[in-house]
């Protein structure tokens, strides 16, 4: 049956119509958002090719077509932008280890990196000196340089900096995130570092002199938690890699695997919500449609990463594959199926739907490898998926249902008018409980627990983030971590205190996280800022959407 149109909602549209949706040369004229998705699924159907023949690429035309305009999954803005180009880059993200030793090396990476960036790829620098002569002023200057000549970008950038110089803890201290908007900077904490910290010792730092000074690892990670309780800034890598010997491990700006050097991953998010029925008078798990729109997803990036080009034109097409299939929806499914988000039935969800994905995920590649080889592979990942929560009406991520209000507001002007129409499908139980109250509540002050006249049903089910204990949103976190063989990324509020900060560090620790992103805690007194919520994380997937609704988007192409 043919697929005549796709309903989508004001947020959605706005998004897809400032970035996506092709202008043609006849005026006025421009894609809809069904032709957008035909166009997809037409190009990333051609990756079927390399293992079968043209009926193969005609049949998942239909499939791929079936799942985005279902709302069953998003693809990233990288693919949503580029497919479709004769010769598309569809990478995500593409990774770079910036050498500070060699300034040849060094200019020829940068060069390469804004070729990615130009192309609409996140890009996430590793940077490491690798002689104790190279100095923390060279370390410093390196930094201002690279910021300089990304903060025009329209991609993201992460800096991944060891904690092993003064340099790079003053950079950390000293640096006003709200300057360089588009970055995510990593305080890398390697292994040695975490041994001070558990025995209460000292490490050592490059001086600016080039000398090394001893300084005790608690007092270091004290003053940079105080920051980051204040801004959010920096975020944290927990550098596990480097326990087993790999130098090459770093976050990318979502928090994800660093690829390696040179090299990229393409990404895309599953829609929980989509994956549920009614049995009776409850909703339940879907487990057949979530098996069914896994193995299509993971197909879908594979033929995505397959057809795509790097940067500068190489083909990535048998290299070791690198994925990042995550999910949105799930604050929606604990919705739906009346789990209070703060419980330990959501922690136990959680848990079967991670494994759930990784062993779907798992048997289809093994199917996929008997057509084409064996190959090395990441497959999972978790970015913060506040574009594709918008396009599909749901909730980013792993995080609560209200969270999507919040960009929806955003996304109007924070003009205070919400279309509830096409959130959370539209479901009237869920948008009755959206009272004016509860908006109001959330919206002015960042939380829902003290608001009169909101029930202790809704507080339960739609909880702000700042709701919520921090080690609960950690303990989530570290369900999917346990499954995913990439990062997962989790919005983590800071905690009232600065004790209560340094014990979520150590938790964050024995809970085996990758990455720790801290929200800002709330100004007491103050009126609750909406970006405070969110660092960012329209930019942070690399289309920098204006939030003012008098702006008026531009095509990029």
């Amino acid at each position: 049956m043919a697929i005549e149109s796709v309903e989508l909602g004001e947020g959605a549209l706005r998004i897809l119509g400032a970035y996506y949706l092709r202008r043609f040369s006849e005026k006025g004229k421009a894609e809809t958002p069904l032709e957008l998705f035909a166009r997809i699924a037409r190009k990333i159907s051609e990756g079927e090719l390399i293992r079968g023949g043209p009926a193969d690429a005609e049949y998942y035309e239909g499939v791929f077509l079936s799942l985005m305009t279902g709302m069953k999954f998003i693809p990233s803005p990288q693919i949503m932008l580029n497919a479709g180009s004769r010769e598309p880059c569809l990478l995500s993200c593409v990774g770079f280890r910036i050498p500070l030793d060699s300034a040849a090396d060094l200019f020829d990476v940068l060069e390469r990196a804004t070729s990615a960036a130009k192309k609409g790829c996140q890009v996430a620098l590793r940077l490491k000196a690798e002689r104790e002569t190279t100095g923390p002023g060279n370390l410093a200057g390196s930094v201002a340089g690279l910021l300089e000549g990304f903060i025009e970008r329209p991609s993201s950038v992460s800096i991944s900096l060891d904690l092993e110089s003064f340099s790079a803890f003053r950079f950390f201290r000293d640096h006003n995130p709200l300057s360089t908007p588009h970055l995510t900077a990593y305080a890398q904490i390697s292994g040695r570092f975490l041994s001070a910290l558990k025995r209460g010792g000292r490490i050592e730092l490059l001086t600016e002199e080039g000398a090394m000074r001893r300084v005790r690892a608690e007092t270091l990670l004290s003053e940079l938690l105080t920051m980051t309780r204040r801004t959010g800034f920096p975020s944290y890598f927990l550098n596990r890699g480097t326990w087993r010997g790999i130098r090459e491990t770093a976050p990318t700006p979502c928090g994800d695997n660093f690829p390696g050097h040179g090299q990229g991953c393409v990404s895309g998010s599953i829609n929980l919500s989509r994956c549920l029925k009614e049995k009776g008078e409850k909703t339940v798990l879907d487990w057949e449609e979530l098996s069914d729109t896994v193995r299509n997803s993971l197909r879908f990036l594979v033929d995505a990463y397959e057809i795509s080009i790097g940067p500068e034109g190489e083909r990535p097409h048998g290299e070791p594959i690198r994925l990042s299939l995550g999910v949105i929806g799930f604050g929606e499914v604990l919705l739906k199926m009346g789990i209070p988000y703060e419980s330990g039935e959501t922690l136990r969800i959680a848990e079967e739907i991670a494994s759930f994905i990784k062993k779907e995920a798992l048997k289809e590649f093994h199917r996929l490898e008997e057509e084409a080889g064996e190959r090395e592979k990441v497959l999972l990942g978790l970015v913060p998926g506040a574009e594709a929560a918008v396009i599909a009406g749901t909730s980013p991520g792993l995080e609560p249902g209200s969270c999507l209000l919040i960009l929806l507001h955003r996304l109007s002007g924070r003009s205070g008018t919400l279309d509830f129409e096409h959130v959370f499908g539209g479901d009237l139980r869920i948008i009755d409980l959206l009272t004016k109250e509860y908006i109001d509540a959330l919206l002015s002050t960042g939380r829902t627990g003290d608001a009169r006249n909101v029930s202790d049903e809704v507080k339960a089910l739609l909880p702000s983030p700042y709701d919520v204990d921090p080690l609960f949103h950690m303990k989530l976190q570290s369900v999917f971590q346990r499954h995913f063989d990439g990062g997962v990324f989790k919005n983590i509020p800071s905690p009232e205190s600065e004790e209560d900060m340094a014990e979520l560090f150590l938790s964050a620790l024995k809970l085996d996280l990758k990455t720790i992103h801290f929200m800002p805690q709330l100004r007491p007194g103050g009126r609750f800022d909406i970006e405070e919520l969110f660092y960012d994380p329209f930019r942070c997937e690399g289309t920098g959407i204006s939030l003012s609704k008098e702006e008026k988007g531009e095509n990029r192409r």
